[in-house]
């Protein structure tokens, strides 16, 4: 039975890989994720799958404060309510123009149609990133909060 909790060398570079992903952006991250352990989208097998996750399950301490505190990051930053206040400031850019609008109409037009192009193409950009990691990163943080760790002796 002790045999279970010890790590080999497999989960030792897993466990390092995992954390390295940790340590870079959300992409980068979601494609670790999405390879390693999401079955859903993953071109491994089932059994390589449920490998990985044994091998989360081994990771000490400060490893599963690491990952579980990145995994909490990458849900709340891919939250779509965050994309309320990039709106509003996007609103007051759209604001701004109407008001130079006034002032100079022709150049106000065409700073509204620059603004407007810009705004929709930037938006669209990043709720369609957001979309695309959601899943990704709800999946992760469920599955790193609902790990039952394996208990090491600690001799």
């Amino acid at each position: 039975m002790q045999k279970d909790f010890q790590l080999n060398e497999s989960d030792i570079i897993f466990i390092q890989n995992l954390i390295e992903a940790t340590r870079k952006g959300d992409k980068e991250l979601s494609e670790f994720v999405n390879y390693h352990l999401f079955p859903k989208r993953s071109p491994l097998s089932l059994e390589s799958i449920n490998r990985n996750i044994k091998s989360l399950k081994k990771m000490d301490d400060t490893q599963q404060l690491i990952v579980k505190s990145r995994a909490k990051e990458f849900v709340e930053l891919n939250n779509p309510a965050n994309l309320n206040l990039l709106f509003a400031i996007f609103g007051v850019v759209i604001s701004m123009y109407n008001l130079i609008k006034e002032a100079n109409k022709t150049l106000g037009i065409i700073l509204n149609i620059i603004a407007i192009g810009i705004i929709v193409v930037y938006m669209t950009r990043i709720t369609v990133n957001n979309v695309r990691l959601r899943s990704t990163a709800l999946f992760f943080y469920e599955l790193i909060s609902n790990l039952n760790y394996d208990m090491k002796s600690k001799d």
